[in-house]
């Protein structure tokens, strides 16, 4: 990858997530497997674009966790409106998490609502 995911815009970030995901898919689809390195770009493209996802989230009044997956912190937005339910829906989704990837994912945090002062 020529440039790092953040310097990218929100569209060249999506563009190239979009990008990799087809090449991934077709090399798998082939039979052959797709290389590590070309799996670790995607991924740190996916992370990236959930980070902003999470960010825009709260900049709109909501919440987002983030997680431990096995020593890498992952930020997510979350769909939960209270803090109640923002936790509840992050123990939901690491448990969910740790069952599909095998890893061990705790909650670091919950990320409260970003209010005007903070923007």
């Amino acid at each position: 990858m020529t440039k790092c995911p953040e310097s990218l815009s929100d569209d060249e970030l999506r563009a190239l997530a979009d990008d990799l995901s087809d090449r991934i898919d077709m090399l798998d689809n082939d039979g052959d497997g797709a290389p590590a390195e070309l799996i670790n770009q995607w991924a740190q493209a996916d992370r990236e674009l959930s980070r902003r996802a999470a960010v825009a989230c709260r900049k709109a009044g909501g919440y987002s966790a983030t997680f431990n997956v096995d020593g890498e912190t992952l930020e997510y937005e979350l769909k939960a409106r209270t803090l109640e339910d923002a936790e509840a829906e992050a123990k939901s989704g690491a448990t969910a998490m740790a069952h599909m990837s095998h890893h061990r994912v705790t909650v670091e945090r919950i990320n409260n609502p970003i209010d005007e002062e903070e923007r």
